[in-house]
């Protein structure tokens, strides 16, 4: 017969192994055993990991590839609208050349933040301006004005506010 502690060992053994193995059935190594029992196993966790990441970066990829052709389409858009801006502008400076001014104003003042597709840019204080138009625009506020330059091509049309011109008498 054995001595009464090494027994006690024994049996403590046996008993701290079987409790374990109750807590936790599934250890971690039935998924990456080489065992013939846990083949079925063999690399299904780290396939399904490995497809997820794939899966979160392809749907990365096409958000980006959406997002940049958004850009591009709203890019391209802005560009057309600058463009027939700027031939509406022209065509009404040409259609502008021929016509009698009403008056001509002097500019007190230039707007610190003024612009937008219409409005009339590069003037300056004292600047003469001839007036096509009286009470254009958003609520009537501004005039149709034009600049003379040198050259026909210097020639700029826009409108300009009215309570920042006074009247040439």
């Amino acid at each position: 017969m054995m001595p009464r502690t090494r027994m006690s060992t024994m049996i403590a053994t046996r008993l701290s192994r079987h409790t374990l193995r109750r807590q936790f059935p599934i250890s971690v190594r039935t998924f990456f055993s080489n065992s013939e029992n846990n083949s079925a196993w063999r690399g299904i966790p780290e396939m399904a990991i490995g497809g997820g990441i794939l899966v979160l970066v392809v749907a990365d990829q096409f958000l980006q590839f959406r997002d940049e052709k958004e850009r591009k389409h709203e890019i391209k858009k802005m560009e057309f609208e600058i463009k027939q801006d700027k031939l509406a502008s022209e065509a009404a400076a040409k259609k502008s050349m021929g016509k009698e001014a009403l008056y001509q104003s002097i500019v007190v003042q230039v707007p610190t933040q003024f612009g937008g597709t219409k409005g009339l840019k590069g003037v300056r204080v004292k600047d003469v301006l001839d007036v096509l138009e009286e009470n254009v625009g958003p609520d009537h506020t501004y005039s149709l004005c034009r600049t003379r330059g040198l050259k026909e091509e210097d020639t700029r049309v826009g409108w300009f506010p009215n309570s920042y011109l006074q009247k040439v008498l």
